[in-house]
């Protein structure tokens, strides 16, 4: 008998991981929820369950852990779970200076922010390439675009993101699997954004969106199979001509629309 398909969603406990996955169980997918104990993760599942009538599942793990990819992926394979669709959105973030920060932090988010992506997608691309149409979505920033001062080593992790993905969407289309790359801007997803947002004035509300309507877009044009998701209107207006802008005017307006001033 043939396996159902479902959706992974890694970081689907907040934020715009749990906005993916109402979105994509809105569309009927059978869903495979991934995040910390203790985070609310069964709580979701319920509510998406009775919400939406699909299948959602849920695997309680740390995945900076070492082989933790493998482990999910044996246990797809013990559940008869068949992924059609891999979307890595686990992620962590800070604001502050360099220097500031304790190595033991930025090893953690370097291992979240690019280390689980590249082991979740290594480890699921041989199922997916059994499945026509099968997907992944990789959950960027806007700030891998460019550098951005006082969120140096979040800004690189996610650009390492979006260069992967891009690189993977030449490697994986000769075998119908689309790679897409979600860039949102400021989503009010923890106090921390929440507060640079309310000190950001005006510019730094108009490059910010709702998780839901960030999931919503991400959801439809994946689906659509577009290499590159920017949610909002007037981030992409920004990543457009920011091309035509010298770097260091770049990284400058970047930190102002990201609500960061120069360390002092």
């Amino acid at each position: 008998m043939k396996n159902k398909e479902y959706t992974l969603i890694t970081g689907a406990s907040s934020g715009i991981g749990k906005a993916l996955a109402f979105r994509c169980a809105a569309r009927q997918m059978n869903l495979v929820l991934v995040a910390l104990p203790c985070t609310g993760l069964r709580e979701t599942a319920e509510e998406i369950s009775e919400k939406y009538g699909t299948d959602v599942k849920i695997y309680e793990a740390d995945l900076t852990e070492n082989s933790i990819a493998e482990r999910i992926h044996t246990w797809c394979e013990e559940e008869k779970i068949q992924i059609k669709y891999l979307i890595n959105n686990a992620g962590m973030g800070y604001a502050a200076a360099f220097e500031t920060v304790k190595m033991n932090f930025f090893n953690t988010m370097m291992k979240l922010n690019m280390n689980a992506v590249v082991a979740m997608t290594h480890a699921f691309i041989p199922d997916l390439k059994k499945i026509s149409g099968a997907g992944i979505l990789n959950v960027s920033s806007m700030a891998s675009m460019l550098p951005i001062p006082n969120k140096s080593v979040y800004a690189a992790s996610k650009s390492f993101v979006l260069s992967f993905s891009r690189a993977m969407y030449q490697e994986l289309k000769s075998y119908n699997i689309h790679v897409s790359c979600l860039c949102p801007g400021a989503v009010p997803t923890s106090e921390q954004v929440k507060e640079r947002m309310r000190n950001g004035g005006w510019i730094h509300k108009l490059f910010s969106s709702k998780a839901m309507t960030v999931a919503e877009k991400a959801v439809s044009r994946f689906l659509k199979a577009k290499p590159l998701i920017i949610p909002n209107y007037a981030d992409n207006i920004v990543f457009q001509i920011s091309k035509l802008i010298p770097a260091n005017i770049r990284i400058a307006l970047m930190g102002r629309i990201m609500g960061f001033n120069k360390s002092k």
